[in-house]
């Protein structure tokens, strides 16, 4: 489980001026060391190793962070800490963080389009809105409302900020909505205080380290145990809401707890302990550390279908175990947000407060993302079959970096034939017309896959 993060295309160095500045640096170093090669008259062999143990650094380490630097660190890594800037000196500086605690003005310079980010202590730091993609611009703009409301903007900052989100009225824009609206959930105003870093439970077993998301009458927060291993913690507190939905919401925070306890996946985050303290409940589980597949979506771009065939068996495998116990699991949320890779590639299924034990004949409660639910569930029938309109509706957004359509049969038409055929019966609006399970599904996948990433 992982905070929620924005991550924005935001290269350090041009494509051109990067792949300069390698040039020049192997011209000048082989130059140099043309010039001092006759004068040092290597005699020895370990003298002789440590010079190309300096030559390799010199020729490969440089150019390689310098390429980094355009390609893979141009990041803006925007959360609820603060902004997390890209290297600096092409590459190879460190990166710079600013904490919205310490943030105190935004201004913006129309002429060079940047914006400048003035801190308490009065230390300016630039932006330049030339290398942001309108929609990530929005989603830099809308973090700075929504994790730093007491920020004072300039009328020449509002007047972009005004500028930024009118400009998208009216278009397509459904990643950008998307972000909008789980931020908004996740970051909403609570009826209760939540806990503090450094806050003790259980009588110091269990220390919090960092809210990760709250809103209305929960919480959930990073922590670390008694062993020093980090945990996720999820809070409810019941005393914050009315009669009925304190019954609803204490019934769903059980379910979820009885529930992982049953579950025993290892690509499939595990309960560790719950408890009731000071009248507020709570639920411990294993920490997932990686992104979820919006996050990679959002850093790398649109996946090959190599890579996303990959995911896709580890997917039907994590749905398989859930859809074969008794009786069976449907998770109802299964969306790109509740699946976080690890740096092996190993996919984990988290968040399971939608899920619950079906029931043929039952009437459940509409929930997840409207543009991964099929009519059933919208219908409040949500059955295993459910979870693969969902899963289809993922692969089509590994492919695209887009949300799919709401309620539609998903066709990706820039896949190849059998994975496009495979997402469109995942999508079929008819549950007859998918797949029976996970297992026939497999067996229409293409054969090749890999984890290269």
């Amino acid at each position: 489980m992982k905070e929620l993060t924005c991550l924005i295309k935001y290269s350090p160095v041009s494509k051109v001026r990067a792949t300069t500045v390698c040039i020049l640096w192997c011209a000048v170093m082989v130059a140099l060391l043309v010039a001092i090669m006759p004068v040092l008259h290597i005699k020895y062999f370990l003298f002789n190793f440590a010079l190309w143990l300096i030559g390799g650094l010199v020729f490969v380490y440089v150019p390689y962070s310098v390429v980094s630097a355009y390609t893979e660190g141009g990041l803006l890594i925007v959360n609820s800490d603060g902004i997390t800037f890209p290297p600096g000196l092409c590459g190879l500086g460190n990166r710079l963080s600013l904490r919205w605690k310490d943030l105190k003005l935004v201004d913006y310079n129309q002429n060079n389009r940047c914006l400048k980010l003035q801190t308490k202590s009065r230390t300016t730091h630039t932006i330049s809105t030339k290398k942001i993609a309108q929609p990530e611009a929005e989603q830099l703009l809308f973090a700075m409302e929504v994790w730093n409301p007491k920020l004072i903007w300039t009328q020449a900052a509002a007047d972009y900020k005004d500028e930024t989100q009118n400009a998208k009225l009216g278009t397509d824009d459904i990643f950008t909505r998307s972000w909008e609206t789980e931020l908004k959930r996740r970051y909403a105003v609570t009826t209760f205080a939540p806990h503090q870093p450094g806050k003790k439970l259980q009588s110091g077993r269990l220390n919090i380290l960092k809210q990760l998301a709250f809103g209305g009458f929960s919480a959930i927060y990073l922590a670390e145990d008694e062993n020093r291993q980090r945990v996720v913690v999820k809070e409810l507190v019941p005393n914050a809401q009315n009669g009925a939905g304190q019954s609803k919401a204490i019934e769903m925070f059980d379910r979820e707890a009885k529930l992982l306890s049953r579950i025993n996946n290892p690509q499939i985050a595990r309960v560790l302990d719950s408890f009731v303290e000071n009248n507020r409940h709570y639920l411990v589980l294993e920490f997932i550390d990686g992104e979820n597949l919006r996050e990679l979506v959002s850093r790398k771009g649109p996946l090959s279908e190599e890579l996303v065939v990959f995911y896709a068996k580890q997917m039907l495998n994590i749905l398989e175990y859930l859809h074969r116990m008794e009786p069976p699991v449907v998770h109802r949320d299964f969306t790109p947000d509740n699946l976080i890779v690890t740096v092996s590639g190993t996919l984990h299924l988290v968040d399971f407060g939608a899920a619950n034990a079906f029931v043929s004949a039952s009437t459940g409660t509409l929930v997840g993302k409207q543009s991964y639910m099929p009519i059933e569930q919208v219908r409040g029938k949500a059955e295993p079959r459910s979870d693969l309109y969902a899963l289809g509706c993922t692969l089509a957004f590994l492919l695209t970096g887009k949300d799919p359509e709401p309620l539609t049969t998903v066709e990706v038409t820039s896949a190849k034939t059998a994975l496009k055929e495979v997402i469109k019966k995942l999508t079929a609006l008819e549950v007859s017309d998918r797949y029976a399970s996970t297992v026939d599904a497999q067996l229409a996948l293409p054969a090749k896959s890999s984890k290269d990433f």
